[in-house]
């Protein structure tokens, strides 16, 4: 049965003559299918015929050896019944669908054939053929019997040497002792290939194991690997071989080639069937002496030359005697397991074997498979091995069939492993400790540590680990090993002092491990140590108080490390530096420190160490510290800037302040980056513009000390200043930088104008001066300070316009304009409004009419300003002046007939307007005559229209004291109400117009009431008249009464604007009443816009 459990192949015969000893062979295929309606109905099966016929009718192989002719052949040409003896299947790639590719072991010449099986081949069915007795079907020909597919095929690969083509009884027939075989005395039965399986290698290869065995015959284990595909003596194109030839063009024939790599090894005694079994890599079977175990290579390591016959894909190959075991008879059953070997013996026990120790840890004595009074002749038992699961082994004994297992097999494996691998420790040699041996035996290890099943058991085998490679000489990896171990085990004293113990005394094993002085034992020890420590801490939900820990282990590594450097010749900076940066956050930062100084350690080392814990201020110093020359001034400078960038910049914003002014004189490019790339985390350039100006001063200085030596020397005076370049470069893109990311800083807008205005090219700064400007927000700088700067220089006059304009003073930037490009000036008058364009254009205009040295005529110059400027802005009467008292007039005769056609029309409008203007006045007299004999008639019974009050009832007057108006829309209303509402609404110079007004009507008032002795105007003096003539002071009364009246009556309040500028406030108090059909207030009175 395949390892899918879908297909199955049965071998079956029968007796035909029992002259011959022959048996006619059938091969049935049955598919797992067939048992889905009834577990014993396999009605579905098909007899294999292609193979009968295949296997049936091939000659006998020539023999080697003629000197004995036996009856187990009959010469060449004679056909010989064969049968299927074991089965190898691909593993790999087969399906239940189909096993396209699978070896045939067969039961004479070790003959191996390749075939493969389908579920849909349509082969006779099993009821429906009869055979004769060489085993082919009776009654025509046999190949009507079967259609197959194309997949269905059976074709010859190899041959197997299974010696029986040689004489087994040489030694015998020496000796006189061979009986020829007779009828009496059969020959014994040929050797069959009864197990066979291949694997497919890491290198696209096939290995391919069989046994072959029998009855007085050799047993024998071959191993066969292909080639690999370029060396495989056949192609494609080669032509097909016959029927009974080898074929060797698939990979599973390619084994069997002739320049493949083959071998077999020949095991003493003879056994009737190895069954060999294979787990995983591991195989094993049976001989009549022994267990033959070992372990597939599917690296194929041992082919190491293309014709080396030893070469079989097989390693750590060995055999387990019977006799070791004390089992003196071959067992009836083989089996394996993971670990163990088990095994039937005739006696009816079970006994299992450790492959790990080859001892017996166990042995079970199977009642049932004991003869009984019942049963007297119990059936043979055997061993089956579940081709779906390896490693399961089930027992048979008739129809009874029981499983043969153990929950617990893993249980102490591993301290067999254990203890098997310990058996070679204590013994150095040479090749002990090459990289090959090493690698195998952590290997080893590894493999011991997955058997393991709790922390203690992974716990005892580190421990064992590190004494095993401590034993080996290996002090390094022991001390890595010794690390894992808990400190119950290996306390740290104690395992600390016996690493040391060697370098202490001065001492080393030879050449190839560390130098007396070499301290790399203890260092892997502590560094392992604290690697594990860390990583408790990291994982432990309560965090401990172990920094004592961390500070005392991280400063004795970091002696050690110093001290192993001082001591060796070789450069191990590197292990420093990953130490420090590794762990610096577990280490104390000062402690580190004077550890490092005191070992005289470089200051890059020193600027890493406490960078990497977290100390940038230190860590600055340090890198500033190199200035040895002029390149490590940069470098130290570089480094200091790139510790900086990982800093925090809310905590050590102020270690950038401190050193700006040294990284910008020492590293300005990269110090200028680094500081606008960290503007956006809030590195505030005001706080860095005093090492920027103390730098850029320091380099004018030594440009002009430099400049002044050239000039003594006669150099040229063009001589690039490096540094001080860089340095301007790097004020210049930080400052840009920082204006684009929208600094608003005037004192570094300032700053940045003044750098701009000291370069000779004006372009930067008339291009930064309109960038600024171009949103139409007030420019961030200080406008007089930077037309200083910009007019100290007596250049970039275009600029210096610019900042005329910004600052409002339009007549200086018209008169600089003119003086350096008239265009401009003129430019600037177009674009200005308002009144004093005019007054820009008569600036234009007299500097056209003066002699400026172009020849030109001026008549003409100031015409082209008139006709420039547009109409409207300057005429020719404007102009006039400045033209020379003695000019033609036909140059500008156009612009004085223009000029007076305008004025007539103006002149003709005027009148216009003034005809219109005494029309409405007249209508206004009209008015105010008609106004003077208005009259309103009121009831006799009618209330103040804002608070509700009567002010007449049955046509008198209620309050006399208070005076009312009479409006022309109907509503009377009183004055102090009147007065109430209209003073909310008035403009503060109203209001405190009619407050004074208020106080003058009471003292004229008085001084009125005293001169006539009649009474006042009650609350404003406005009572009756006064007969004859008016005093000064009645006049003064009157005229400030109708100014009062002008301020507040000047409209009715409740259908005037202020009636309608409250239509959008809320009516406070406002209920209505339903009887009467007006509003009132809460307490009688309307409230006229939102106030009471």
């Amino acid at each position: 049965m395949d390892p899918t459990g879908s297909h199955l192949v049965l071998t079956t015969g029968t007796k035909t003559s029992d002259a011959a000893r022959q048996q006619s062979i059938q091969h049935v295929y049955v598919h797992s299918s067939a048992f889905t309606s009834s577990p014993s109905d396999i009605s579905s099966a098909s007899l294999l015929s292609k193979w009968d016929r295949h296997l049936n009718m091939s000659p006998a192989p020539p023999r080697k050896r003629s000197t004995r002719k036996s009856s187990s052949s009959s010469g060449s040409g004679t056909t010989f019944p064969q049968c299927v003896t074991s089965v190898a299947w691909d593993a790999q790639y087969g399906t239940e669908g189909g096993a396209k590719r699978i070896l045939l072991g067969t039961g004479r010449y070790g003959r191996v054939y390749e075939a493969s099986l389908l579920e849909g081949s349509k082969n006779v069915p099993v009821s429906s053929t009869s055979h004769n007795a060489t085993g082919g079907p009776s009654g025509g020909p046999s190949t009507s019997h079967s259609s197959t597919t194309s997949d269905d095929y059976i074709a010859l690969v190899g041959t197997l040497s299974t010696g029986d083509d040689e004489s087994e009884f040489d030694s015998e027939q020496d000796q006189g002792q061979a009986q020829r075989p007779s009828p009496l005395n059969p020959p014994p039965p040929p050797a069959r290939v009864d197990s066979i399986f291949f694997v497919r290698t890491s290198t696209d290869n096939v290995t391919v194991l069989a046994t072959t065995s029998g009855i007085g015959r050799r047993t024998r284990f071959h191993t066969m690997t292909s080639p690999p595909p370029s060396s495989s003596s056949s192609s494609s194109s080669s032509p097909q071989p016959s029927a009974t030839e080898p074929q060797h063009q698939t990979a599973l024939g390619a084994a069997f080639a002739p320049n493949a790599h083959s071998s077999f090894v020949e095991l003493p005694g003879s056994i009737d069937g190895t069954q060999m079994k294979i787990i995983g890599d591991d195989f094993a079977f049976m001989s009549e002496f022994g267990i033959y175990y070992g372990t597939i290579d599917r690296g194929n390591t041992a082919l190491s030359t293309q014709n080396n016959s030893k070469a079989g894909g097989v390693k750590d190959s060995s055999i387990l005697m019977f006799e070791d075991i004390n089992i003196f008879s071959p067992p009836v059953g083989f089996g394996l397991t993971k670990y163990h070997f088990v095994l039937l013996e005739s006696t009816g026990t079970l006994t299992f074997v450790s492959r790990i120790s080859n001892k017996i840890v166990q042995r079970d004595r199977i009642p049932e498979l004991h003869a009984t009074s019942t049963t007297p002749h119990p059936p043979n038992p055997e061993l089956i091995s579940d081709a779906r699961r390896p490693g399961s082994v089930w027992l048979r004994r008739g129809e009874n069939l029981f499983t043969v297992s153990s929950p617990y097999e893993e249980r102490d494996i591993w301290r067999l492993r254990l203890r098997k691998i310990l058996e070679g420790s204590g013994v150095v040699s040479p090749s002990s400790n090459t990289p090959e041996q090493i690698k195998s035996d952590e290997d080893a290890f590894d493999d011991v540590v997955t058997l393991c099943q709790n922390p203690s058991e992974r716990s005892v085998v580190n421990l064992c680990r590190a004494e095993y490679h401590l034993s080996k000489e290996r002090d390094v990896l022991a001390a890595r090993w010794f690390a894992k171990a808990p400190k119950s085990l290996a306390s740290f004293a104690a395992t600390a002092l016996r690493l040391c113990l060697p370098n202490l005394l001065g001492s080393a094993p030879d050449d190839t491990q560390t130098s007396p002085s070499s301290n790399a034992a203890l260092i892997a020890y502590l560094t392992e140590t604290f690697t594990k420590l860390n990583k408790q801490h990291q994982t432990s939900f309560k965090k401990p108080n172990d920094n004592v820990q961390f500070v005392m282990l991280g400063a004795w590594l970091t002696e050690l490390l110093l001290a192993d450097r001082e001591a060796s010749s070789k450069n191990n900076d590197a292990a420093i530096g990953q130490f420090l940066a590794h762990h610096a956050k577990n280490l104390d930062s000062a402690t580190t420190l004077k550890v490092l100084a005191s070992h005289d350690a470089a200051p890059h080392e020193i600027a890493a160490a406490a960078a990497a814990s977290g100390d940038y201020a230190s860590a600055v110093a340090s890198a500033l510290g190199i200035k040895n020359i002029e390149q490590s001034r940069a470098k130290g400078a570089i480094a200091a800037v790139r510790i900086l960038e990982n800093s925090e910049m809310s905590k050590f914003a102020d270690v950038y302040y401190r050193h700006a002014a040294e990284l910008l004189s020492r590293a300005p490019i990269e110090a200028g980056a680094s500081f606008l790339r960290r503007y956006k985390d809030g590195l505030d350039p005001t706080k860095l513009l005093p090492a920027i100006l103390h730098v850029h001063r320091l380099a004018e200085e030594r440009r002009e000390l430099e400049d002044d030596d050239e000039d003594e020397v006669g150099g040229d005076a063009d001589t690039p200043h490096s540094l001080e370049d860089l340095i301007d470069e790097a004020i210049l893109r930080y400052l840009e930088g920082v204006v684009k990311l929208g600094c608003k800083s005037t004192a570094i807008h300032n700053y940045l104008l003044s750098l701009y205005a000291e370069l000779d090219d004006e372009q930067p700064l008339f291009r930064y001066l309109t960038s600024i400007t171009s949103s139409g927000a007030p420019p961030p700088l200080d406008l007089p300070f930077s037309l200083r700067c910009v007019l100290k220089t007596k250049r970039h006059h275009r600029s210096a316009v610019k900042l005329y304009v910004l600052m409002g003073m339009l007549r200086s930037a018209v008169s600089l304009a003119l003086a350096v490009d008239p265009g401009l000036a003129r430019s600037l008058a177009k674009n200005t409004a308002g009144p004093s364009q005019k007054d820009l254009w008569l600036l234009i205009a007299s500097h056209a009419a003066s002699d400026n040295g172009d020849g030109g005529d001026p008549v003409d110059r100031v015409i082209s300003v008139l006709r420039e400027s547009g109409s409207g802005v300057l005429s020719i009467e404007d102009v006039l002046p400045f033209l020379p008292d003695f000019s033609t007039i036909d140059t500008f005769k156009g612009e004085i007939v223009a000029a007076l056609t305008v004025y007539s029309e103006k002149i003709s409008s005027y009148k216009d307007s003034i005809a219109e203007c005494d029309l409405a006045c007249d209508d206004y007299r009209e008015e105010i005559e008609a106004a003077k004999g208005r009259k309103v008639e009121v009831e006799r019974n009618f209330r103040c229209a804002i608070s509700g009050r009567d002010i007449m009832v049955g046509g008198e007057r209620v309050d006399k004291g208070d005076h009312y108006y009479a409006f022309p829309s109907g509503f009377k209303v009183y004055d102090s109400e009147l007065r109430r509402v209209v003073i909310e609404v008035l403009e503060e110079g109203e209001r405190e117009e009619l407050e004074v007004l208020m106080k003058e009507i009471e003292d004229v008032s008085r001084a009125v009431k005293e001169e006539d002795g009649r009474g006042g105007l009650g609350g404003l003096g406005l009572g009756g008249g006064v007969e004859g003539a008016k005093t000064a002071n009645e006049e003064r009364l009157e005229e400030l009464k109708r100014r009062y009246d002008g301020i507040v009556a000047r409209e009715c309040p409740l259908t005037g604007d202020i009636m309608i500028d409250s239509i959008g406030k809320p009516i406070e108090g406002w209920d209505e009443d339903l009887s009467t059909g007006r509003g009132r207030g809460g307490e009688g009175e309307v409230k006229v816009g939102g106030q009471g």
